[in-house]
């Protein structure tokens, strides 16, 4: 009896075990097991019945080697640590399962360091597709690899010139500009903004929204121009630009950080410091992630609806994993500003 013997000795059932069980040849018990004409209904429900029982599980690896690409997905992700990307992934994940597809999650990093591995990974896997949270525009070069291989792939939160492919972000400029009218709004004169990275589209046009509404409003922004504007996504890095700014730049009104976590990385230097927030400084973030609103923090911050964004991505891919070959598609999703503790005096 097979695994009769414990898991130490558990062996796949094969379909020649159905075969011999049933009393048919193993290319019945494939015709019969894969929905195939010439099987009658009374053999066919023998063979079911014998799968059953032995516990017999349809090759799936074989199947998708016939049909040229898995009933799997890529998803290649900025950070698996950032609540963001797991609300992103949240929402492929669950098109996916509609579909009947498997969602293979694959960490990239903050500098899309690990994307032309990943790509690879990929294409040997055969997957039916990709989304990619983590772009850069040095990726373009990769991603037309892909367009020459036939897979698939759409650009989240990101995008990437020059590479005709479908896009679902929000507008990035607006989010920064209705922000930057915030901080103008409730009387801070001198501003810094600590972004993301230097090559991320999205971060680059929350910069320039920002720096954009409170230059028009006679705001002085006062690294407009310092290394300090980009770093990497990280609590760390929030933390440590905004030392270098508060040493630099001297009174602050407001520092606004490209995301959330560098907005925790602000918050951070301003208690090593003693600066009150937002009593002496004001601080503010963007993605509204879910700890921005818990207890006592209260975080001033852009929503980006990040499930929605996972959702519209995987939908576009399916529709070209089924055949949609149109030039590229771009969904521009609804965000707000919502306005907390941390900008409210």
């Amino acid at each position: 009896m097979v695994g009769s013997e414990g898991p130490t000795s558990w062996k796949r059932v094969r379909l020649a075990d159905v075969a011999a069980v049933a009393g048919v040849s193993a290319a019945t018990v494939s015709n019969a097991l894969n929905g195939k004409p010439g099987v009658s209904a009374e053999v066919r429900v023998r063979i079911q019945v014998v799968a059953d029982g032995l516990g017999y599980r349809t090759n799936t690896v074989a199947q998708e080697l016939r049909r040229g690409h898995s009933r799997s997905i890529g998803l290649a992700l900025v950070d698996v640590s950032n609540p963001f990307y797991a609300d992103v992934a949240k929402g492929v994940i669950e098109v996916a399962d509609q579909n009947g597809f498997a969602t293979l999650i694959s960490h990239v990093g903050p500098e899309s360091e690990h994307l032309e591995v990943i790509a690879e990974t990929f294409l040997d896997r055969r997957l039916a597709g990709g989304l990619f949270t983590s772009l850069c525009n040095a990726d373009a070069s990769t991603l037309k690899l892909l367009q020459k291989q036939h897979l698939p792939f759409v650009k989240l939160v990101r995008d990437v010139a020059g590479v005709d492919a479908d896009w679902v972000g929000i507008d990035d400029f607006a989010g920064g500009s209705e922000l930057g009218n915030h901080i103008a709004d409730v009387g801070c004169r001198r501003v810094a903004f600590l972004g993301g990275p230097s090559d991320s589209n999205a971060s680059a046009m929350r910069g320039v929204g920002l720096r954009s509404s409170l230059s028009s409003r006679g705001v002085l922004v006062l690294n407009g121009s310092d290394a300090s504007i980009s770093g990497s996504l990280s609590r760390t890095s929030g933390s440590e630009r905004a030392h270098a700014v508060l040493d630099q730049c001297g009174p602050i009104d407001a520092l606004v950080g490209g995301n959330d976590v560098i907005a925790l990385g602000i918050l951070d230097a301003c208690r090593e410091r003693g600066i009150d927030v937002p009593r002496d400084m004001l601080v503010a973030g963007f993605d509204n992630m879910s700890f921005s609103h818990v207890g006592p923090l209260q975080l001033t911050t852009v929503n980006v609806p990040r499930e929605d964004l996972g959702r519209k991505g995987a939908c576009f891919l399916f529709d070209r994993i089924q055949g949609y070959s149109g030039p590229g598609r771009r969904a521009v999703l609804p965000h707000e500003l919502i306005i907390r503790d941390t900008t409210t005096r």
